[in-house]
């Protein structure tokens, strides 16, 4: 699995809960959900489920960024 594989919802997600592993990021989203709106939580639910379907090696080569990470090409 790779970078690809995930929506820019579920990357802009992962992003904001971003911890060290993939398996700590997924529980950070899961912990989250019951918290969030109805349309988020499909979006967690789907992230969490890519995550643990990645290695290790996988997520640590991802770069999941949020769109305010992301340069401004109008500049």
């Amino acid at each position: 699995m790779n970078i690809l594989d995930f929506t820019a919802e579920e990357q802009s997600l992962i992003a904001i809960y971003a911890e060290p592993t993939r398996l700590t990021t997924a529980a950070a989203i899961v912990s989250a959900m019951p918290d969030m709106e109805a349309a988020f939580k499909d979006i967690a639910a789907s992230s969490a489920a890519k995550l643990a379907g990645m290695t290790d090696d996988e997520f640590a080569q991802a770069a999941f960024v949020t769109d305010d990470d992301e340069p401004d090409d109008a500049a």
